[in-house]
């Protein structure tokens, strides 16, 4: 009996919104609302990456080899970068592609600042906080 309620009520703190936001720093909570939003309705994958079907998606996890948010689809790893106090190191993404070999599909960086080297990195992309905000308040429709 006791197992059954622990049981409910861990399910209803993993899906609660407020429990992902509260558990850390403010770069630590956007990457835990974005987790929890792409959880509750694989639809917002297309803020991030527009190509990848939210029927594809297999799985999405949190701080799993470093990195923020990997979203896996059809084997593929779609990997979101956030950056809100600092600005990613080139090496930092080279390192997640070789980690993850023929196996990393795309990434996405986000950040207040755009990266000067950015443009040269044909397997990452870049989206403002802005431009989130903006595109995040249109996606609202989907839930």
């Amino acid at each position: 009996m006791y197992k059954q309620k622990f049981k409910k009520l861990e399910n209803d703190l993993l899906s609660s919104l407020l429990y992902s936001m509260s558990l850390g720093s403010h770069e630590l909570f956007h990457s835990n609302v974005w987790s929890w939003l792409l959880n509750y309705n694989k639809e917002f994958v297309k803020i991030f990456f527009p190509k990848v079907k939210k029927d594809a998606i297999s799985k999405i996890t949190r701080e799993e080899g470093n990195r923020d948010i990997t979203i896996w689809a059809e084997g593929k790893a779609y990997v979101i970068e956030n950056k809100f106090k600092s600005i990613p190191e080139e090496e930092q993404l080279n390192k997640y592609q070789r980690t993850l070999g023929n196996k990393f599909a795309e990434g996405c960086v986000t950040g207040i600042i755009k990266p000067h080297w950015i443009e040269t990195k044909s397997s990452w992309s870049f989206i403002s906080y802005k431009d989130l905000s903006i595109n995040t308040n249109l996606s609202f429709a989907y839930l």
